[in-house]
């Protein structure tokens, strides 16, 4: 007989019970204590249900996430689904707001009130039991960032491997897996013996705690030292805690772009002193300390000195998109599991149109294939149009993307900057390399954008400063801010909705770089000019005249590279055949280039032919 352990708040015992008797009717024996037989039971006993269970049910709502005994069920379930990397652990939504603090760390089925008899059937029909002859109306939860294990596997191995690397920060914008790439992290190394891993959530802590590094730090450790003691007799109570241990302790920071800078580093001193101290002189091998920090940005982490004082340097990895055949691997994991079934191209069809419309997120791929199935893969060209978008992305954009918290830190005027950074977002989602020129542009042409810096009391380099602290930017350097591709595509779909919009924005994109283009860049960065000048061609082909776009993009970038590509602009590093290396090792190696010359065969190599053969000389 299947065994399911149900937990629940006593705040919602109704619907628990309910719950409960669904399950027992399908043939489970279900786990379910009263509120008032819950007090006599211990920890051990509890665990012991866990482990044995076949399914974990959990109702999550905002009494559920203030129940320490919740959340210590969730965690002992979560670490068994994650230890046997199998569906094991079911979460059900049955009041609002059930999605903050721990609660975001699984995808939940809508449960919420009014719930009707088939409602809960259906709800609970994911939920597997042995002999079940009840079909399950309600698609499986996916299991959520997926494909991690690459990046799994060099943390884990590195805190198994003796002298391996012991800082890390775990770096990804918004709903790319942070805290479940933690969670994961954890299970794999309770696996080893003398190892003890904790994480803290600073979403789940106090703001004083957000601005106190000893405070923070003993979290960390999990250790009762005095935070009130200065830095150096701190240090030392906290060495002599760990060596008792006798063990590896790891510690995980979730969401440390919460901390303020000054924060950051007196954190980093003092891990850095007392890891000096716990790897100094005769000392017991087992005893060992490590920093895993997830973190929406990675510049707070990097360098070897901090207030004068050196600190150990954090290794940075980077979490990326998924690739569409991620998404290939989830359709033909539903195509065994159900009898869903892709014929010809459909499975074609249907991972190149849930790729674009969850742009390789994998919250957004989740929630996409859900959709998917709701609508029972009935038409894929549904993944290109608005109300799909709206539906299924915009919450996203809105909530994360464009939230206070993911683009400012902390700080005066946050209202008025907030809403200068969202006009410039809107303004420069266009283009996939920014500069101040580009701020500088559109600050003479718009009238509205300037009155916006000025009420934020703010100069062009600060609002470029701040643009670049920002979740979204991926690559940062002196003169160029990019925007992580994904989040520009799904920015510029938000602000951008229409194909006339996409013309007069990627038209007034072209004339900028052409402006720059005159204006005498030269080397490297007329390469990049001119390279982007290929790109918001074909992009304006592709909304006015997408049939034409193969035949007339190659004619288009040689007519380009006559007017930008000239002798006069190579500079005296600079000769023919280095502008067309450098031309094709680029466009040959542009991802977003590539993607939306797909379709059209040959297309790529017709245009790097058509550019290299007009450059002065070429061939």
């Amino acid at each position: 007989m299947t065994r399911i352990f149900l937990s629940y708040s006593s705040a919602d015992v109704e619907i628990a019970r309910r719950v409960a008797g669904v399950l027992r009717e399908r043939g489970a024996d279900v786990y379910f204590t009263s509120p008032e037989q819950r007090g006599g039971q211990s920890e051990a006993a509890i665990e012991r249900e866990v482990e044995l269970a076949d399914a974990f049910v959990m109702l999550m709502s905002p009494s559920a996430q203030d129940s320490p005994r919740c959340r210590a069920e969730f965690q002992m379930a979560t670490d068994r689904h994650l230890k046997e990397d199998r569906a094991l652990l079911y979460v059900y939504k049955v009041a609002e707001d059930g999605e903050r603090g721990w609660g975001r760390l699984w995808d939940q089925i809508d449960l919420l009130p009014p719930v009707s008899q088939d409602k809960l059937v259906g709800a609970l029909g994911v939920v597997p039991i042995d002999g079940d002859t009840v079909p399950a109306t309600a698609p499986p939860r996916e299991e959520p960032f997926r494909n991690r294990r690459d990046e799994l596997n060099l943390v884990a191995d590195a805190m198994r491997t003796s002298g391996g690397q012991d800082f890390w920060v775990v770096t990804a914008p918004p709903k790319l897996g942070k805290t479940w790439f933690l969670t994961k992290v954890r299970a794999r190394l309770a696996e080893k013996r003398k190892v003890a891993a904790a994480v803290v959530d600073l979403r789940e802590q106090s703001l004083d705690l957000r601005r106190d590094a000893k405070g923070l730090l003993c979290a960390l450790l999990d250790t009762e030292a005095d935070a009130n003691r200065s830095d150096e007799q701190l240090v030392g109570d906290i060495v002599k805690s760990l060596a008792k241990r006798e063990r590896h302790h790891v510690a995980m920071l979730d969401s440390a772009e919460l901390l303020h800078r000054s924060t950051v580093d007196s954190l980093r001193i003092l891990t850095s002193r007392v890891f000096d101290k716990v790897n100094s002189g005769a000392r017991n091998p087992d005893v060992r300390l490590s920093l895993i920090v997830a973190s929406r940005r990675a510049d707070e982490w990097s360098g070897l000195d901090c207030q004068g004082e050196s600190v150990h340097h954090f290794r940075a990895l980077h979490l990326s998109q998924f690739d569409d055949h991620v998404v290939r691997d989830m359709l033909n994991d539903i195509t065994e599991a159900t009898s869903v079934r892709f014929d010809g191209d459909i499975l074609h069809q249907w991972t190149d149109g849930l790729q674009q419309l969850s742009v390789g997120l994998p919250a957004l791929l989740v929630r996409s294939v859900a959709w998917a199935r709701h609508e029972q893969f009935y038409d894929h060209g549904e993944c290109y149009t608005p109300d799909v978008f709206d539906n299924v992305v915009q919450p996203y954009v809105t909530s994360e993307l464009l939230s206070m918290q993911t683009l400012l830190e902390p700080g005066d005027k946050i209202a008025e900057r907030y809403r200068v950074v969202l006009k410039a977002l809107d303004l420069i989602s266009v283009y996939r390399m920014v500069t101040t020129s580009h701020l500088k542009h559109h600050l003479d042409d718009d009238v509205e954008f300037g009155a916006a810096l000025a009420e934020a009391a703010w100069a062009v380099e600060d609002l470029w400063e701040a643009i670049g602290k920002t979740a979204l930017v991926t690559g940062v350097s002196e003169l160029w801010h990019s925007l992580f591709p994904p989040f520009r595509a799904l920015l510029c779909k938000h602000f951008h909705r229409d194909d006339e919009r996409r013309r007069v924005v990627h038209s007034s994109a072209r004339k900028l770089y052409e402006g720059l283009a005159a204006n005498g860049v030269n080397g490297s960065d007329r390469v990049r000019v001119f390279l982007e000048l290929i790109w918001h061609e074909a992009m304006l082909l592709q909304c006015t005249d997408a049939r034409g776009l193969a035949a007339k993009l190659p004619d288009a970038a040689a007519a380009l590279t006559k007017r930008v590509i000239r002798p006069d602009t190579f500079g005296p590093a600079f000769g023919p055949a280095e502008f067309r290396a450098s031309v094709r090792k680029q466009l040959s190696a542009d991802r977003e280039f590539a993607a939306l010359t797909k379709p059209h065969n040959g297309l790529l190599n017709a245009v790097l032919t058509s550019v290299c053969q007009n450059i002065e000389g070429g061939t």
